[in-house]
C-alpha cells in the first residue's frame, strides 16, 4: 500500500544521510526509526507532564480539574498509539528498503489557540506571541497546551508560517521543527532571512534527530537553540519567558 506523501518525503530526506559505519543501511534504519518515534514520544511526555501539573494545582477543587486531565490523558493515549503503530510497522517491514514506511500516524491538524485578550504576564507585559511550526499535530497540540499563558499561533507547514511572516506578523518566539516535508525548517530559516531578518534570532528548532547531511551541517553552523525531541517543556517555557516583550 502506498504511503502518504509525508512519509515518502521523509524517506527521500533520509536517503541523503551518510555513514562511516560498516553497516550504513542499518544505521539509516536506526536513524529513521528514532526520528519517527521522537515526535509522538515528545508529545506523550508533554501531555503527561501537563497532567501532573494540573493534578498538583491547589487553586481549585479536584473536580474542577478533571475535565482538563481527561483531555490530556486522551492526548497521551493518542501519542502512545502512534508509537505503537510505528513499532508494529517496524516488526513487519524492518528492512532497509522499507524504512520509508516508518512514519507517525497522527490525527487532524492542531487548531490555533490564543489566550483571552485580558491575559497579561506577571510583569504586566502582554503574553508572548509564539509561532509553532510543526507538521505533526500531536506535537503542535502538546506545545499549544503547554504554552497556555502565551498567544500561540500554529502553522502545520513552513509555507504557512512564511506567509504569515511575509504579511508582517511578528513573533517573540518561533518554535520550528527542523525536518518537515516540502519546505523544511532550514528552508524556512533561509526564506525568513530574505523577508524578515529580524525574526531569525527568534527561531528555536526542534529535532527528532538531524538525519541528513544538510541537517547536521545546518545545526553545526546556525547560532539558534536546538532542542532534541523529546525535550523538557520547562526549558522551553523559560526561553519563551526570557523573550517576552
Amino acid at each position: 500500500m502506498r504511503r502518504p506523501p509525508r512519509a515518502e518525503q521523509r524517506a527521500r530526506q533520509d536517503e541523503e544521510a551518510t555513514s562511516s559505519s560498516e553497516s550504513p543501511a542499518v544505521d539509516a534504519l536506526a536513524r529513521n526509526v528514532g526520528h519517527a518515534i521522537n515526535n509522538p514520544l515528545g508529545a506523550l511526555m508533554i501531555s503527561l507532564d501537563l497532567a501532573l501539573e494540573v493534578l498538583g494545582e491547589e487553586t481549585q477543587p479536584l473536580a474542577g480539574r478533571l475535565g482538563e486531565i481527561v483531555v490530556l490523558l486522551k492526548e497521551a493515549r493518542e501519542a502512545a498509539q502512534s508509537i505503537r503503530a510505528i513499532v508494529v510497522d517496524l516488526k513487519a517491514t524492518a528492512t532497509p528498503s522499507n524504512t520509508k514506511d516508518l512514519a507517525p500516524r497522527s490525527g487532524p491538524p492542531a487548531p490555533e489557540s490564543s489566550p483571552p485578550e485580558s491575559m497579561v504576564s506577571s510583569r504586566g507585559l502582554p503574553p508572548a506571541r509564539v509561532l509553532v511550526v510543526d507538521d505533526d499535530p500531536l506535537v503542535s497540540r502538546a506545545l499549544a497546551r503547554s504554552l497556555n499563558d502565551c498567544e500561540v499561533v500554529v502553522a502545520s507547514d513552513a509555507r504557512d508560517a512564511l506567509a504569515r511572516i511575509g504579511r508582517g506578523e511578528a513573533f517573540d518566539v518561533i518554535v520550528c521543527d527542523l525536518m518537515m516535508p516540502g519546505m523544511t525548517g532550514m528552508d524556512l530559516y533561509d526564506a525568513i532571512r530574505q523577508v524578515a531578518p529580524a525574526q531569525l534570532e527568534r527561531m528555536i528548532f526542534l529535532s527528532g534527530g538531524a538525519v541528513t547531511t544538510r541537517a547536521r551541517e545546518f545545526v553545526a553552523t546556525v547560532p539558534n537553540i536546538l532542542m532534541e525531541k523529546p525535550f523538557d517543556i520547562r526549558r522551553l517555557r523559560e526561553i519563551v519567558r526570557s523573550r517576552r516583550g
